[in-house]
């Protein structure tokens, strides 16, 4: 089993987890093109409010947004509850163009940006 477990002792807030959560999930997966934070308009700051991410990748099929949600585990770094929802490239662009597509009132958020390798360093 792949471990993504994050490793900060100290709580993380809510904005830093879901930053480097985006950052694993870029390392592990590689067919992920873009990622952004959803948000809840009125509930985002509720410690129960799950840390959500939409995932744009090559590796899934159209089928719309399907919310998989993941218990907080604080003892292995995932202080919040998690949601994510995988998209293909194309349902991400009509997401982006139409946000009255998701769920709750959900709001598109920050977008977080992959590393970029550096060639030629060790």
């Amino acid at each position: 089993m792949l471990d993504i477990a994050l490793s900060t002792r100290e709580p993380a807030s809510r904005e830093k987890f879901a930053e480097i959560l985006a950052k694993r999930h870029f390392s592990i997966d590689h067919s992920i093109k873009k990622i952004r934070r959803l948000t809840a308009p009125t509930t985002e700051i509720e410690d129960h409010e799950p840390v959500k991410l939409l995932e744009a990748t090559r590796n899934t099929v159209a089928v719309g947004i399907r919310p998989v949600y993941f218990g907080a585990d604080p003892e292995h770094g995932f202080d919040y509850p998690t949601i994510i929802v995988q998209v293909t490239p194309g349902e991400y662009d009509q997401i982006a163009r139409q946000q009255s597509s998701l769920p709750e009132n959900w709001r598109l958020g920050e977008e977080f940006a992959r590393r970029r390798r550096r060639i030629g360093r060790r």
